[in-house]
């Protein structure tokens, strides 16, 4: 797990095992690429993951989001793709706005 310290919030990323097959998402141009792949995956020279992005405050888990069928070879490659700070803005994004309706119920 990846922890980082972003805008006022704590945010963790979490390499969760895939269920779906890369042959549920991809075509493969022959049996030989769809091999090379699948092996690469065994061997951990690539990552075949579901992303959860989480945004905490205080220890208080506000929100969360998912991204399945992720390739990289390693979670660090992850971290610098767009997918990651897109999902890091919008879990943020959501956890502001969860305080905001609190704070509204509260006063």
């Amino acid at each position: 797990m990846f922890v980082e310290k972003y805008k006022g919030f704590e945010i963790h990323l979490e390499i969760l095992d895939e269920d779906i097959s890369p042959d549920d998402l991809h075509d493969w141009e022959s049996f030989e690429e769809r091999e090379e792949f699948h092996s690469k995956i065994e061997s951990g020279e690539l990552l075949w993951f579901t992303a959860k992005v989480s945004a905490y405050k205080d220890d208080i888990l506000l929100d969360s989001n998912y991204l399945g069928g992720c390739c990289y070879t390693s979670a660090d490659e992850f971290l610098k793709d767009e997918y990651y700070s897109s999902m890091r803005d919008e879990v943020i994004n959501n956890a502001i706005d969860k305080i905001k309706k609190l704070n509204e119920v509260i006063a």
